[in-house]
């Protein structure tokens, strides 16, 4: 989360996180802060960043946050999750732009405005090119600020309350991307496909599962080669991204 050090604690109500402690990450930390802090909205919940005595959010790099009780997500959450996921991001399209947010190498890759690297290892490369020949342009979709980490434990479940969104990943793409995500999650990557059925209403659903799967794939050479361990973690991807382009 927006270059947490993985370092995250409980302390009774409270979950505190650890960030990069340089200005160019925390100037981007407080402006995301600040989004969430002045979120309003019905129909979902989500943790919310909290102010130390002094008033200051961001105390040498660590922040505190609410904590959301709930379980992970599964397929059978699926109607109620998009409800929650298209409230949340009817109370995001507000927000402006901010040059803060650029998009990972990853991600525009997945949507065509990178090309493809020359040097993917074979497990990526396969799938990575079947899925780009695949892709199609996609009609004008409103960009926003999304929650683009919708990964079905970033979705929290609890009895007789709207599903809780925790972890967030911003980027400025269409909402329902944001919802394709979540699909996907859900769907392809437990090779689940009869969760898609809940999400048929997502105008160009398999088009943004298309982007989707190779975003995930693309993460393991965003930084560069992946090692030997991060290539034994791919195969779960690699089918998700099968199971994705059966929808051709």
């Amino acid at each position: 989360m927006w270059g947490s050090e993985r370092r995250t604690y409980l302390a009774g109500s409270l979950v505190l996180r650890r960030f990069a402690d340089d200005p160019a990450s925390a100037a981007e930390l407080q402006w995301k802060i600040d989004v969430l802090r002045g979120l309003q909205g019905s129909g979902f919940r989500t943790e919310r960043p909290l102010a130390a005595r002094d008033g200051r959010c961001i105390v040498d790099g660590w922040t505190a946050w609410s904590f959301v009780a709930g379980r992970a997500a599964t397929g059978d959450d699926a109607p109620a999750v998009l409800d929650a996921v298209e409230a949340l991001h009817a109370a995001l399209a507000p927000v402006p732009y901010r040059p803060v947010l650029p998009p990972s190498l990853a991600d525009r890759t997945a949507w065509g405005e990178a090309p493809l690297p020359s040097d993917l290892p074979a497990p990526l490369a396969r799938p990575l090119e079947r899925l780009a020949a695949l892709r199609r342009p996609l009609p004008e979709l409103r960009p926003q600020l999304i929650h683009g980490d919708l990964h079905y434990t970033n979705i929290l479940i609890a009895p007789a309350q709207s599903p809780a969104f925790i972890d967030w990943g911003l980027y400025w793409r269409p909402p329902a991307f944001a919802a394709a995500i979540a699909a996907y999650w859900l769907g392809p990557n437990r090779a689940a496909m009869g969760v898609l059925r809940h999400f048929a209403r997502v105008p160009h659903l398999e088009q943004l599962l298309v982007r989707v799967a190779m975003r995930q794939l693309l993460f393991f050479v965003e930084d560069g080669p992946p090692s030997p361990s991060g290539l034994r973690e791919v195969g779960v991807f690699v089918r998700s991204a099968e199971l994705v382009a059966q929808l051709f």
